[in-house]
């Protein structure tokens, strides 16, 4: 009796014996290994998210621009633009951006125009494609000017002009840019001092200009709408009259030293003295001088000391008006040469 209690004693502590360690060792695996991952996909390819809250938030002036968002920007390659104008069931694709983002510009006032957005994602996989929303850019307010204005009067080849360039307005629906000339700074930019336009960014005026006579200009935008700009700030400038070659002309020079000299113009100006190799090219050295005596005349001592004995040197001089880097006016070429020293 006593035996077999002390049996069933011992399989019931070797039961319970057998069940610690089962638990005990399901609790070391837990611990001690790292969770696992699944890594296979089993081939499923899964596009980006679509691009949420697309909206227009500006519609004017032919500009309309669109914006919308996106859960993890830096997941997304970029982001396609579709567009459709005056129907939504012929969406097309028409750019893409980096940004959350696009300006669409130089558009119709009148047409109505149709986006929607997809996301594309590193391996080149495209969302579906938004909601579609739309808007026409009404031509509402008149375009900013032009800046950065710069002109140069000109006295070239017995052709006198004046060249005006400028950086276009901000505004993509300009059509043209007015030019307007006044002989004094407070002109009015009317009808009677329109002088031309231009549909680019530079302008040449030809029209009846005189020598030594001081021209403003203004600009403004015009865009397709006809609404016409603010006038940009006058710019000015003269056309002076070309210097003469006095002296060395033809003539053979002994020496190091000699003065170039030559008849200035009928204005304060500023000059520059250019030696070349050859009639048409080959600048050799170069002298700048600025002077306030009007049509009298001007010498410069040089010191020759790189000129070749018995080569043929060519020379002109050129004027530059206020603080124009362009030539305005030029003189015809002198020539000399240096004897043996």
């Amino acid at each position: 009796m006593i035996l077999k209690m002390y049996s069933s004693r011992r399989k019931e502590m070797c039961s319970k014996f057998k069940i610690s360690l089962t638990v005990l060792i399901l609790m070391l695996t837990v611990i001690s290994c790292e969770r696992y991952i699944p890594t296979d996909t089993g081939g499923m390819d899964f596009p980006p998210a679509v691009p949420e809250n697309v909206q227009i938030t500006r519609a004017r002036d032919g500009e309309i621009t669109l914006e919308w968002q996106y859960f993890d920007p830096a997941y997304v390659k970029k982001f396609n633009i579709y567009r459709a104008v005056n129907d939504s069931t012929k969406m097309k694709y028409y750019s893409f951006t980096n940004d959350l983002y696009f300006i669409d510009d130089s558009l119709n006032y009148d047409s109505l125009y149709f986006y929607s957005v997809s996301a594309i994602d590193g391996k080149g996989r495209e969302s579906a494609l938004s909601k579609i929303v739309s808007a026409k850019p009404v031509n509402y307010y008149k375009p900013f000017p032009p800046y950065l204005v710069n002109i140069n009067a000109r006295n070239w080849n017995d052709t006198l002009s004046v060249f005006l360039s400028w950086q276009p307005s901000y505004d993509s629906d300009v059509d043209h840019y007015n030019v307007y000339r006044g002989i004094e700074e407070s002109f009015k930019t009317d009808k009677i001092h329109l002088v031309g336009n231009s549909k680019s960014t530079v302008f040449v005026d030809r029209n009846n200009l005189k020598i030594l006579k001081y021209y403003y200009y203004k600009l403004r935008a015009v865009d397709k709408g006809g609404l016409i700009g603010n006038a940009t700030y006058p710019v000015k400038d003269v056309i002076l009259d070309a210097p003469k070659i006095i002296f060395p002309n033809g003539q053979k020079i002994n020496g190091l030293f000699f003065d170039f000299k030559f008849l200035g113009c009928g204005l304060p100006a500023r000059y520059k003295i250019v030696i070349q190799s050859s009639e048409q090219f080959g600048s050799v050295d170069e002298i700048n001088l600025s002077s306030f005596k009007i049509h009298d005349t001007l010498s410069v001592n040089y010191y020759a000391y790189y000129l070749m004995p018995g080569k043929t040197y060519y020379w002109r001089v050129g004027t530059y008006s206020g603080n124009n880097d362009e030539v305005n006016s030029y003189s015809k070429l002198g020539s000399f040469s240096m004897t043996g020293r």
